[in-house]
């Protein structure tokens, strides 16, 4: 009876499976007897290889994640239904200067004055976005910087700035708008 034959019935596994295990045991086996007795390289050097190995490794999983980021932001930005963003134009830059001029308070006011149009929040200037109704310096700040990561893709967006409630979109809801 042949080694094979005897723990084949012993362990109760199929000689497959016996073949299998006879073979990742004596590469472990020769892996151990190479490293032990045959490897002349410094430990030194094998860590300063593993780290590069790790940086490595490292960056290429930093690539995926920012880029599985990119389109999520990519798609949370542009909906099916809705159309694509695009930058603001010197057109929209013009318009809402004139819109600006037109709603400038006067000197002998305190209050804010009405606007004669609708801002859009994705371009407006500090300026502009602190003549709408409820905002000051450090709304229209906020408002900034929330568009600098995503743009603005309904008016209701606005109420995602920290300051602004529901109260305070339903004053200010006529007097913005996003394209």
């Amino acid at each position: 009876m042949s080694l094979f034959s005897n723990l084949d019935s012993r362990l109760g596994i199929t000689r497959g499976d016996l073949t299998i295990l006879t073979f990742v045991t004596a590469t472990a086996l020769a892996g151990f007897i190479y490293t032990t007795f045959f490897d002349t390289r410094p430990p030194l050097v094998q860590q300063r290889e593993m780290r590069q190995m790790v940086r490595r490794h490292d960056s290429i999983v930093a690539l995926h994640r920012d880029a599985r980021l990119a389109d999520l932001r990519q798609t949370a930005a542009v909906p099916d239904s809705a159309p694509a963003w695009t930058p603001p134009t010197s057109e929209d830059a013009e318009r809402d200067e004139i819109i600006e001029k037109a709603a400038a308070p006067s000197a002998s006011s305190g209050k804010k004055e009405q606007l004669a149009g609708p801002i859009n929040i994705n371009s407006a200037s500090k300026d502009a976005l602190m003549k709408l109704p409820g905002v000051g310096e450090k709304t229209a700040d906020a408002i900034i910087a929330m568009r600098a990561h995503l743009p603005f893709r309904k008016p209701e967006d606005i109420m995602n700035v920290k300051g602004i409630g529901e109260k305070k979109f339903e004053k200010m809801k006529a007097y913005i708008a996003v394209q």
